[in-house]
């Protein structure tokens, strides 16, 4: 060994990554670190559904008893709103102003803590002042259910045991496990809460001398507790007080009524009692294959405690619950969960782990299939490592495992393995030349490190602006990027240190060694003098000898990649064809083939859970809507499908909750099961009953699809803003694909109006004030008092019979009614009148705003129908004060899609950075970035064949993709820069460069994409891994060969820019330059040449002379043979063919053939254009604008292929006048 040879092993061996290899006691000493920490943090990782974000919502609720929508929008919801519109931090207000309440959502901006503005807006809305009977309004800040485990139903099969009896069973569940083990609160809904209501006969109380209010006023002082205070007795205090709580029914019947005259009657014998069950709390039913439908019911929604893990917390819970349910006291109740946030965790933990193995096993067959099996376990054991790091850095962040956080481990299965299989592949064919395992690892890791960290680094920056994003949905995203930083970075660290040290440990120092001159050739003298030292004790062997069927498999495979490569670099016109297919395939794929694939934010897929609603009008009765939900109920339970349902009727609507058995199980798919329900039920909808069906959406966003916003100036163009509303519903629902088209207005039944003549009443000197509480306790009754049984407690309400079923108007006006003056019927005071009544009010940032929505029908495209929508709007004839804005889900998240957006931009400019400071140069990097260009046209083909939109899923992949198709063009870049300095000309030296990495490419671009393949089964995940799959499939067999023609070119791509891009960017920022100075001087010295009416024509003239003189300059060098100003800044001159002075006959050639190209396709285009105006032709008009694009298409394209196929590197009009623009350093 020389002097030199071993100052090269030692400088080798030294440094950070010869430290892992040389150490590697201490090396495996990190990994069990790594592996410990990392299944400790594993183990304490909280898990959850979703991550805690801070949802950035206050909601506003304020109560005005007996207030109409009109009364609450103008006295309650304007003040506050005028209020708090200004406030810094309020990003959006959207209120609803509805029959006795008033609800106000403040959307906020990220920069501001809910918390705080939660009290700065309750600080705000006390200073306000509202009518007498207006409660307090409540300020609550929207947060997310983080301790949410599931839901329990409870039913009973006897159909004597009602709701009540059940809640009484769930109250006693309740009691019994509520705060113990790890459950924290359980929430009970169901078991209709009841009004005892007294029912007296009018004429016999006032034959008793009595009223309501005097019999309600007896029944409060019976029924209340009084305190007396808190005294001394000894040596203690003690509370006294009278019991006046009721015990049972018995006890209020037999409460005395004083009647006066020391005489009293039973109120059993004056009223007749009777429970009436609040419309506004729910009715619970449910049903099951097993057990049949129609089932009473109660739902107990369990709560863990903060902080514990969902899937133990679930666990031990379910355990507490079925010990509990064993007691004789429940054996007649059966049960089963829904909602189950535990078992759906669960499922995808398994599916993780499932992927995640399975994904391994892809890796190490690939791997091994190229390099052997020891270097593929090397390599695979990678993934796990980096995980654990990741679950490390995870717990100690204070996050969470959840579902973005799998979501991104899922996304770095297929990338994190690339970095251990490049220096694996390296490592193994550096063994073969004869190396040491040591220095074959160190020398691997010295040749790709670059190559690495800057493919990391791109793959890593391109999620960086994913941290930005704005609204719910971007906070949500944002742990997406932070899971993909750490998992990289962390195998990126594996792969450079613990990888190599792995290899040269577990890899034999062989015997034999074969020689390849062409890859001993890339090696640099160092290296050269180390492997012949490496070489002295082994023995070589002929190619024939060392090559087993693997080797003669892909030692084929690059002959033939080579003999494809050479004619290619040879060929001028080949390589540019190559190039110009992509810039026409995406010309081609933007007009034609993506408004076909179509784009919705979250697209629907198979899944077990469907959801029916069905709406009635405002006012219809409980009774009215049960009925029809039965109807419901038995065409529900004919579903051969079915595995169990729930249903929940609350005011006019009810929600049926299906659940469908798993689509292993079944046949048809949840789409077709759906619409059969819908056909189904289509007679509700001619019973003025509205049907809406879905599919549950697998992501966070379950809104409607399409969507249209109808907004009027001021409350009184709300009656023709509700006519244009329904106009829209009726357009709407004849378009083709869409369902469940509805509104955010609700129908009213309209109100009877009762006026008062005032003449009259002051004749018997009378106001509204002595009927209106008369009237009003007749409708509704008086509260008086309350009775608790064994569940909860109940009101109390005195009314009379006459009024208890049907109230007619007519009924009423018949009605006496007690006066100073005696008794007085209504109808001799007054009338009545029936009148259309507003159900609600709604604003959007103050502005009167109705919405008109519709769900897709699966397989339908939302351009089609919002195409087909916003052409009626637009031609709509909008009454004055009403107009419209879009609406809809693609509109709803305009922001977060527009962010996404700039994101993506921002993420080609950071890899545009990185690039240019590995390269220093300008052009390469553009080369590796026209291989996203190539992975778009890839994805997007991949998304129409399997017939899947673009939506959010695919924006995700298709940034992951940009930062993973670049890092393919950097090896193979890299390398050729390399292969240059050691003396190789261009062409030989990217032929080298791509022989050589064709086997590194090809197998990280298998393990990436077989790896997305088991994500493809996923409805949820499965446009990002088609995305993946096809986007980086093609863009790598692109690269392979267009690359290499482009970097062959190189210097053809400087010279176009220079001539295309920043001659005319030059020639127009000098007169701007000139323009400036002259400005700022005449403003130092207070010259009024750019100010007042003069500034503007000045400048342009200043502006327009500059660049005349320019050109006028620049004509005079040409015909002189001397390059002009801005000619030599780029360093080009204008000659002709000769490289000679130019004639002027030559420059005026030039000059017409250059405007010519430019004018004409405009002008047939404006012909063109005037016949379709003249004609009425529409189509015709659209064939000019098409005729005119393919045209300029047409000159740039024949110009690219000119200039790239001539040595002289001439346009079509330099061919044109003999002249040419010849670069000066040639």
């Amino acid at each position: 060994m020389t002097k030199d040879t071993a100052s090269f092993k030692a400088k080798l061996q030294g440094g950070f990554f010869g430290f892992w290899i040389k150490q590697w006691r201490a090396t495996f000493l990190v990994l069990g670190l790594i592996v410990m920490l990392g299944l400790t943090a594993l183990m304490s990782l909280p898990k959850e559904s979703y991550p805690e974000v801070q949802l950035g919502m206050v909601s506003i609720a304020t109560v005005y008893p007996g207030g109409n929508p009109r009364e609450i929008d103008q006295l309650i919801t304007q003040k506050i709103e005028k209020k708090i519109k200004n406030m810094d931090g309020v990003k959006k207000l959207t209120s609803t102003s509805r029959k006795n309440v008033s609800s106000i959502l403040v959307e906020l901006t990220d920069k501001v803590k809910a918390t705080d503005m939660s009290s700065k807006i309750k600080d705000a809305v006390s200073q306000l002042s509202f009518p007498e009977n207006v409660e307090s309004p409540t300020v609550t800040e929207i947060d997310t259910p983080k301790d949410r485990l599931f839901t329990l139903l409870l039913y009973a099969e006897n159909p004597a045991m009602d709701q009540h009896y059940l809640k009484t069973k769930a109250n006693q569940l309740k009691a019994e496990l509520e705060g113990k083990g790890a459950i924290d609160t359980i929430e009970i809904e169901g078991g209709n809460k009841y009004t005892l209501e007294l029912l007296v006969d009018k004429q016999r109380i006032e034959s008793l001398g009595l009223s309501l209010t005097q019999i309600a006023g007896q029944l409060q002082s019976f029924t209340s507790n009084q305190p007396l205070g808190n005294h001394q007795l000894g040596t203690m205090n003690y509370d006294f007080r009278i019991d006046g709580e009721l015990k049972s029914e018995e006890e209020l019947q037999a409460l005395p009524i004083l009647l006066g005259g020391g005489k009293s009657i039973p109120l059993g014998q004056l009223a007749d009692i009777k429970k009436v069950y609040d419309d506004k709390d729910s009715i619970l039913r449910v049903g099951t294959k097993e057990k049949g439908i129609g089932k009473a019911a109660v739902s107990l929604t369990f709560n863990k405690k903060a902080g514990a893990s969902i899937l133990s917390s679930s666990k031990q819970a379910k355990e507490s619950i079925a010990a509990a349910l064993k007691d004789a006291e429940y054996a007649e109740l059966s049960s089963f969960y829904t909602l189950d946030l535990g078992a759906e965790l669960s499922k995808d933990y398994n599916n993780l782990a499932v992927n995640m193995l399975s994904t391994m096993l892809i890796v190490f067959l690939i791997v091994g299939f190229f390099v052997g099996a020891m270097e593929s376990f090397v390599a695979t054991v990678s993934i796990p490592l980096a995980f654990f790091v990741t679950f490390f850095v995870l717990n100690y962040l204070g996050l969470s495992l959840n579902f973005l956080t799998n979501f991104s481990l899922i996304i770095c299965l297929g990338i994190a393995i690339d970095t251990a299989t490049v220096i694996i592949q390296g490592a193994s064919e550096n063994i073969k030349l004869g190396f040491s395992p040591m220095h074959a690892a160190l020398l691997s890791v010295r040749t790709y490190k670059n190559s690495l960290i800057s493919g990391t680094a791109t793959t890593v920056i391109v999620f960086v602006p994913m941290l930005t994003l704005p609204g719910i949905m971007g906070k949500f995203l944002s742990f997406i990027p932070i899971t993909i930083f750490i998992t990289l970075l962390a195998s990126l660290f594996i792969s450079l240190t613990l990888t190599p040290a792995l290899f040269s440990k577990f890899t034999k120092n062989g015997t034999n060694y074969t020689s390849s001159s062409e890859d001993e050739n890339l090696l640099n003298p160092e290296e050269q003098a180390l492997l012949a030292d490496d070489r002295s004790d082994k023995t070589q062997l002929e190619n024939a000898q060392a090559s087993g069927v693997r080797e003669r498999i892909f030692s084929a495979m690059i002959s033939r990649y080579e003999r494809t490569l050479t004619p290619l670099l040879k060929s001028a016109k080949t390589r540019i064809t190559l190039i110009l297919i992509p810039i026409i395939l995406l010309i081609i794929t933007v007009v034609f083939v993506s408004p076909r694939v179509g784009f919705l934010m979250m697209p629907k897929t198979d899944n077990e859970y469907l959801t029916i609603v069905l709406s009635a009008k405002e006012g219809t009765t409980t009774e009215t809507l049960y009925a029809k939900t039965q109807q419901t109920e038995s065409i529900i339970g004919k579903l051969p499908e079915l595995s169990n349902y729930s249903w929940k009727l609350t005011d006019n609507t009810a929600t049926l909750s299906i659940r469908i058995v798993p689509k292993e199980e079944r046949e048809r798919d949840s789409f077709a099961i759906e619409k059969e329900i819908e056909e189904q039920l289509a007679f509700l909808k001619q019973e003025g009953i509205t049907v809406e069906s879905k599919v549950q959406s697998n992501g966070p966003s379950d809104g409607a699809e399409i969507g249209i916003k109808l907004t009027a100036s001021s409350i009184d163009e709300l009656t023709e803003l509700i006519r244009v509303v329904e106009d829209f519903k009726t357009f709407l629902k004849g378009v083709p694909g869409t369902k469940n088209v509805k509104s955010t207005a609700e129908e009213s039944p309209g109100e009877f109006v009762f006026t008062l003549d005032r003449q009259k009443l002051a004749l018997l000197n009378l106001t509204p004030r002595n009927f209106a509480p008369e009237l009003y306790f007749s409708l509704n009754g008086i509260k008086a008092g309350s009775f608790t049984d064994n569940v909860e407690t109940h009101d109390l309400k005195i009314k009379y019979a006459d009024f208890t079923k049907e109230v007619s108007p007519d009924n009423l006006m018949g009605s006496f009614f007690s006066t100073q003056q005696g008794k007085v019927a209504l109808a001799s005071v007054g009338s009545y009148s029936f009148a259309p009544a507003i159900s609600k009010i709604s604003r959007d940032n103050g502005t009167i705003t109705i919405s008109v929505q519709s769900n897709l029908e699966q397989g339908a495209k939302a351009e089609n129908v919002n195409a087909a929508l916003t052409q009626f709007a637009q031609s709509y004839k909008f009454p004055k004060g009403v107009t419209y804005a879009k609406g809809g889900e693609t509109e709803d998240n305009a922001d977060l899609l527009n962010a996404m957006f700039m994101a993506f931009l921002i993420s080609i400019i950071g890899i545009f950075a990185i690039l240019v400071l590995q390269f220093d140069s300008y052009t390469q990097p553009g080369i590796i970035l026209y291989s996203v260009v190539m992975g778009f046209l890839g994805a997007t083909y991949g998304l129409w064949i399997v017939g899947i939109p673009y939506g959010m899923m695919f924006l995700i992949g298709f940034i992951a993709l940009t930062g993973i198709v670049v890092n393919n063009a950097i090896i193979l870049i890299d390398s050729a820069n390399e292969n240059q300095k050691l003396g190789y000309s261009r062409p030989q030296a990217i032929k080298e460069s791509a022989k050589s990495r064709l086997k590194p490419i090809l197998s990280t671009t298998l393990t990436t994409v077989i790896g997305m393949v088991t994500l493809t089964g996923d409805g949820m995940f499965a446009p990002l891994a088609w995305t993946i799959i096809f986007g980086l499939s093609v863009a790598t067999m692109m690269t392979l060969f267009v690359i290499p023609a482009l970097y062959e070119d190189e210097g053809k791509i400087r010279y176009l820019i220079a001539r295309v891009i920043l001659k005319p960017l030059v020639k127009l920022m000098l007169p701007t330059t000139g323009l400036g100075i002259v400005w700022g001087l005449s403003t130092m010295f207070g010259t009024p040449l750019f100010t007042g009416a003069f500034a503007m024509p000045f400048s342009l003239a200043f502006l327009i002379a500059g660049f005349l003189m320019l050109n006028r300059y620049g004509v005079q060098c040409n015909l002189q043979g001397t390059p002009g100003v801005v000619e030599k800044l780029m360093k080009l001159q204008l000659t002709n063919q000769q490289g000679t002075a130019l004639n002027k006959k030559q420059l005026i050639k030039r000059v017409f053939f250059k405007w010519g190209l430019l004018i004409m396709p405009a002008l047939l285009g404006a012909v063109l254009s005037g016949v379709a105006q003249a004609t009425g032709i529409e189509m015709l008009g659209s064939i000019a604008t098409a005729i005119v694009a393919l045209l300029y298409l047409i000159i740039l394209l024949g110009n690219l292929y000119s200039v790239w196929t001539n040595e002289k590197y001439q346009t079509w009009r330099d061919k044109r006048s003999a002249t040419m623009m010849k670069k000066l350093d040639d």
